[in-house]
């Protein structure tokens, strides 16, 4: 269980990295993707789930005309069981990737010194953060950040805080195929919690992607706009004030 005192030690955050909770004073409080979740993937999400699964039965049934699996070892119901879940299974290894890019970044931030990754995948995302890192020419401030805001009472994990020509720079490493649109919300708000409770004010937010395939990096750097950061937070307030609502109606239902 991970501690941090914020707000001069009036406020305690624990954080269980295991089962992914958080606790502000001892009260278990949703976290910032968790609010974020409210926004509808499914239109993303369904085909390429579908997808994975035809793409499961394709490659046995194959393997069953080639002669790699014979007729009286064809299991139907196992292979059915295996095309349900595919998509969950792939879902959950690149989870696993991107949780130890994530960590191998933490640690080099921290100057660890951690040793190169030997998986190639960890290996092409960790590659692709040093590439960009050294193409920028960023300080990294700090790694890994909990962050808590008592006005608006919301609590979540940044990932990196960055410097550069005395401009400062919050936002999330993302490891994912995609970059999504609830991801400016969650930079939104790791932005406003940290201000609110550090006083500090940052120039931009960014959202890093790594990509595992190719150890290609691909930034995207936010607030090039007036009212970006404003717009992104208030949609974020929304999510929460939707979520909260939910979970009213259904303790009343």
């Amino acid at each position: 269980m991970l501690k941090t005192k914020l707000y001069n030690g009036t406020i305690e955050v624990q954080f269980d990295e295991l089962r992914h909770k958080y606790y502000v004073n001892g009260k278990r409080r949703p976290g910032v993707t968790t609010y974020c979740g409210v926004i509808d993937k499914s239109k993303a999400l369904v085909p390429w789930a579908v997808k994975k699964a035809v793409e499961y039965i394709r490659v046995h049934l194959e393997d069953l005309k080639k002669g790699k699996i014979l007729i009286e070892e064809f299991n139907q119901n196992e292979i059915l069981y295996g095309a349900k879940n595919e998509a969950d299974r792939e879902k959950n290894v690149a989870a696993e990737i991107g949780k130890a890019i994530h960590k191998w970044v933490e640690d080099y931030a921290n100057k660890k010194k951690p040793e190169m990754p030997e998986d190639k995948k960890i290996l092409n995302g960790v590659n692709a953060f040093l590439d960009w890192i050294k193409e920028e020419k960023f300080k990294i401030k700090h790694s890994e950040m909990i962050v808590y805001s008592k006005k608006y009472d919301f609590v979540g994990t940044q990932d990196m805080e960055l410097e550069k020509n005395e401009k400062f720079y919050l936002g999330d490493i993302k490891t994912g195929k995609g970059i999504y649109n609830e991801m400016r919300l969650q930079t939104a708000a790791y932005m406003e919690a940290r201000q609110e409770e550090s006083k500090k004010k940052y120039d931009g937010r960014f959202l890093i992607q790594l990509n595992k395939e190719t150890g290609e990096f691909f930034p995207y750097f936010l607030d090039y706009q007036k009212g970006e950061y404003e717009r992104d937070f208030k949609a974020f307030i929304h999510c929460k004030a939707i979520y909260d609502w939910q979970k009213i109606v259904k303790l009343s239902s």
